[in-house]
């Protein structure tokens, strides 16, 4: 699909870029929080790049959905492909994007984004800085 290598949800790899969390707040407080990463790694003989999302195990609300998705450009950035987005409703959850191969080329780059929303409460739609 697109060039893109489905992954299992617990590889993990060398975090790159940042990371950050995404809140849902409700009534004042944190009611769903989230961190999202990008790693990179070998997948499969080939240096690759891939989004995780893990859900918070204590701050977790009912029907909250924790959202990955992540975008690759082969242009500079003027447009992208994006894989995703990928759901969970878990708690303490980890999920991650399928992998996409990284290049020495400097036309392409990656960002992983992440949202926490559910009925009511929605967090912004954040992403690490492009890769």
């Amino acid at each position: 699909m697109n060039g893109f290598t489905d992954i299992p949800d617990s590889l993990s790899g060398r975090g790159v870029a940042g990371a950050g969390a995404v809140i849902a707040n409700f009534g004042g407080r944190p009611w769903a929080i989230a961190s999202y990463e990008m790693h990179t790694g070998t997948v499969g003989g080939r240096q690759m790049g891939w989004g995780v999302l893990s859900t918070s195990s204590s701050t977790w609300g009912p029907s909250a959905m924790g959202r990955v998705w992540m975008d690759v450009t082969n242009d500079g950035k003027k447009s992208w492909i994006q894989c995703g987005p990928f759901d969970t409703t878990a708690r303490g959850a980890r999920i991650t994007t399928p992998a996409y191969p990284t290049s020495n080329s400097a036309s392409r780059a990656f960002r992983v984004c992440a949202q926490v929303s559910s009925v009511s409460p929605q967090s912004d739609i954040l992403c690490t800085p492009w890769w």
